[in-house]
């Protein structure tokens, strides 16, 4: 119909069904406006990060390779309890953190398994979803 509508509500599965663009609220200021996917997966803060779906986060250190010009991404490298991550888009360049020391945001959806990996782990607990499996 081609109207504005401005919807509040505080169900995040509520707000990712009928929002084209969702702003997230923090102390009553703006954290962040986007869409749905851009809000799940870039989150602009670590609050955003915690706030929107389920995750934890792991300690990381991001390591520069190779070499770069001035106006050239960062070829890196981010180190994780779980492994190096090398396929990391627009990563931010090391010294944007003290010694290149960070957190990762970790999802249940991040991870894969692979019986070949060289990162292993111990299940702990396992709870059924309906469709799915939450290990």
């Amino acid at each position: 119909a081609g109207t504005t509508a401005l919807f509040v509500t505080h169900d995040q599965l509520e707000a990712f069904a009928v929002g084209d663009v969702i702003g997230v609220m923090h102390k009553g200021s703006l954290a962040q406006w986007d869409d749905a996917y851009t809000l799940y997966h870039r989150p602009a803060t670590r609050f955003v990060a915690d706030f929107i779906g389920h995750g934890v986060f792991a300690p990381a250190t991001i390591v520069a390779s190779g070499t770069h010009g001035p106006h050239e991404h960062c070829h890196c490298v981010v180190r994780t309890p779980l492994g190096d991550l090398t396929d990391v888009a627009e990563c931010p360049m090391p010294d944007a953190y003290p010694g290149g020391e960070c957190d990762v945001l970790l999802r249940a959806d991040d991870i894969v398994h692979d019986d070949a990996a060289p990162v292993k782990a111990q299940i702990v607990r396992k709870a059924f979803r309906g469709s799915e499996f939450l290990y």
